[in-house]
C-alpha cells in the first residue's frame, strides 16, 4: 500500500510540474514579445530580462531546458534538440499515462526528451517504483514458499498435519485464512500428539526471506540516492 500511494504522490507531481512548465513557457513567450518591443523602442527593458532569466533557469531545473538568444532581445528554449519556446510561439507539453509515464509534445505525441526534475520522476514512475513493486512481491512469495514447505511436515494441537499457513491473495501475502480463525490449526510439532514446538523453531529460524528484504532496502536507499541526483 506504501508503494502504491508513492507511485501516486510521484504521479500526481509529474502532471503537476508539466502543466507549471507550459505556464512558465507562455510567460516566456510574453516576455520575450515585451522585450523586443522594449528594445525597439529604445526603452530599457532589464528588469524585464532579468524575470525571464529566472523562468529560464526554472524551466532548466525542471525540464533540463537550454536558451539559445536572439538578435532581437528574445531567447528560444529548447528541451533537447526541440524548442519549447521560439520567440514568441510557444510548444506545449503534455502526460502521456499509459503502462509507462511519458512527457511527450502536446501537438504530434512525440516523446520529449527531459532531464532535471521531470527526469527523476520518469525514473521514479517507470522504473524505481515497479522495480520495488517485483521485488516486494518476490520476498512475499519467497516468504510463502519457505514457511508452507516447512509448516505442512508438521502437525498441528489436534495432531492434524500441517496444511498451508500463507496463501497468495489479491492483494499479495496473507494468512491461511483457516488458520487465522484457529490457532491450533499452526503446526509446531514434527510428532503428531506431541507439543514439541520443533516446527516452529525451524519458521522463526528461516532467515531467506529476511535477508532478501534487507537487500531490497538497501538497493532502494541506492536507487533512490541516484534519482535524487
Amino acid at each position: 500500500a506504501a508503494i502504491e500511494a508513492s507511485f501516486e504522490h510521484w504521479a500526481e507531481q509529474l502532471a503537476s510540474m508539466v502543466e507549471e512548465v507550459n505556464a512558465t513557457a507562455v510567460r516566456i513567450a510574453d516576455l520575450n514579445g515585451t522585450i523586443r518591443a522594449a528594445n525597439a523602442s529604445g526603452l530599457s527593458a532589464n528588469e524585464l530580462i532579468d524575470q525571464r532569466d529566472l523562468l529560464v533557469e526554472q524551466l532548466a531545473g525542471q525540464v533540463g531546458a537550454t536558451a539559445r538568444p536572439g538578435d532581437d532581445g528574445t531567447v528560444d528554449v529548447y528541451v533537447r534538440a526541440m524548442a519549447l519556446v521560439r520567440s514568441t510561439t510557444v510548444e506545449q507539453l503534455a502526460l502521456d499515462v499509459g503502462p509507462t509515464n511519458q512527457v511527450v509534445w502536446a501537438d504530434d505525441g512525440l516523446v520529449a526528451s527531459v532531464g532535471g526534475t521531470a527526469q527523476g520522476l520518469l525514473e521514479t514512475t517507470n522504473v524505481l517504483v515497479p522495480g520495488q513493486r517485483a521485488q516486494l512481491a518476490a520476498v512475499g512469495q519467497q516468504l510463502h514458499d519457505e514457511v508452507n514447505a516447512i509448516h505442512t511436515t508438521g502437525f498441528d494441537q489436534d495432531g492434524a498435519p500441517g496444511v498451508d499457513f500463507f496463501q497468495m491473495g489479491p492483494n499479495g501475502i496473507e494468512v491461511n485464512p483457516a488458520v487465522a480463525a484457529d490457532p491450533r490449526r499452526i503446526a509446531a510439532s514434527a510428532t503428531p500428539g506431541a507439543i514439541d514446538g520443533s516446527i516452529a523453531r525451524q519458521l522463526a529460524g528461516q532467515t531467506g526471506p529476511d535477508a532478501s528484504y534487507r537487500t531490497m532496502v538497501v538497493r532502494l536507499g541506492v536507487a533512490s540516492q541516484s534519482v535524487n541526483r
